[in-house]
């Protein structure tokens, strides 16, 4: 069983913070960005040994506003989401951003969900413009700031390339 948080790096760069070929190609190629090898980097030293991150895979880092959002494999469950007090928190510091740990889902609905959670997202529906486009709409079960609602906009057109409309149902 590996002890170690799964990157896009090699476990070796990952600890040691310095590229193999096989990383250094990946970077090259844009498989990869500069961020995400830092990221990694940082990452795989602060969770090296740490069990509760070995069923995970970082997968990608983005600035959206004044926001590092970490893209993340797996069911993120409470273990991490504590940490945000810790590594999180270290991380914000050290990037100077606020962090926003966000699950990669293959399903959009369960995408969203978590994405707005703790707001219940009571409905998710597709609308289909004459024009081809498709226009998503988010109905939730509480209230939200429109900043934050901007944020997961961004956030799912970037990861899922979506543009999102929410709004709230009493």
């Amino acid at each position: 069983m590996k002890k170690y948080l799964e990157t896009s790096l090699c476990k070796i760069c990952q600890l040691t913070g310095v590229l193999c070929s096989s990383c250094e190609e990946k970077l090259r190629d844009n498989e990869i960005t500069k961020l995400d090898v830092d990221i990694s980097i940082y990452l795989g030293q602060k969770t090296r040994g740490r069990k509760e991150y070995n069923k995970y895979k970082f997968n990608k880092a983005l600035y959206i506003e004044d926001y590092l959002v970490l893209v993340f494999e797996g069911e993120i469950n409470k273990a991490i989401k504590n940490d945000k007090e810790k590594i999180f928190k270290e991380m914000e510091e050290k990037f100077r951003v606020k962090v926003f740990v966000v699950e990669q889902q293959e399903n959009l609905r369960k995408f969203i969900e978590k994405l707005f959670y703790p707001i219940q997202v009571k409905a998710l529906n597709m609308i289909w413009i004459p024009d081809g486009s498709v226009e998503t709409k988010v109905i939730l079960g509480g209230r939200i700031g429109k900043k934050r609602i901007n944020l997961m906009n961004k956030i799912t057109k970037k990861i899922k390339n979506i543009e999102i409309q929410a709004e709230y149902q009493k």
